[in-house]
């Protein structure tokens, strides 16, 4: 085990086998992660870089030509391509620069809980630090309310309505696995 010190202007250096080994590079940045009083450095994978070759984007996505769409790409859908799933390559069309993609806090959530659930912290907090890669937004007291009426409108459990309001709110389309938001406006089913 490496161990570093923290100087007095709070900064650290990362030991060169730990640097050597993650082929880091200096003005890489890091994602920093508190989790029960222990820290966690997790090196920013740019979005690009997380799929296979280039693919053409979908059609099914709106949006001027040259400009980035502003999507939300949801659990079913970070979980299906961080996983490896069936439909991986059809999530991965998403992650072009032809898209802004931008992450609720409760997908965070989800995507953490499951892939913890299912092949442990240590690679749940590195596909969480790679989600902030995306543009992370926070539960407002407004999302929250959008979202208790949108749930009782289309009868939809707390997470998927919370998921569609941050994107209503955004203007983001939704991409998403899960068929309890198919039929909605804004919505791209992946199958």
């Amino acid at each position: 085990m490496s161990m570093t010190t923290i100087s007095t202007k709070f900064q650290i250096v990362i030991p060169k086998d730990v640097r050597e080994k993650l082929h880091l590079s200096p003005q890489q940045r890091l994602q920093v992660l508190e989790k029960g009083g222990v820290i966690t450095l997790v090196p920013e994978v740019p979005l690009k870089l997380l799929k296979g070759p280039s693919r053409e984007c979908p059609k099914q996505a709106s949006g001027e030509e040259g400009s980035a769409v502003k999507i939300l790409l949801d659990s079913s859908g970070w979980i299906e391509f961080f996983t490896g799933g069936p439909l991986a390559d059809r999530y991965a069309v998403y992650l072009t620069s032809r898209y802004d993609i931008i992450t609720p806090t409760i997908v965070l959530y989800e995507v953490y809980k499951k892939i913890k659930r299912e092949r442990g912290e240590e690679t749940a907090i590195l596909f969480s630090g790679r989600l902030h890669a995306t543009q992370v937004v926070q539960l407002t007291e407004s999302i929250a309310y959008l979202a208790a009426d949108i749930s009782l409108r289309h009868g939809l459990a707390m997470a998927d309505a919370i998921v569609y309001a941050t994107a209503q709110d955004q203007d983001a389309e939704v991409i998403t696995g899960d068929s309890d938001l198919k039929d909605l406006p804004g919505v791209v089913y992946v199958k």
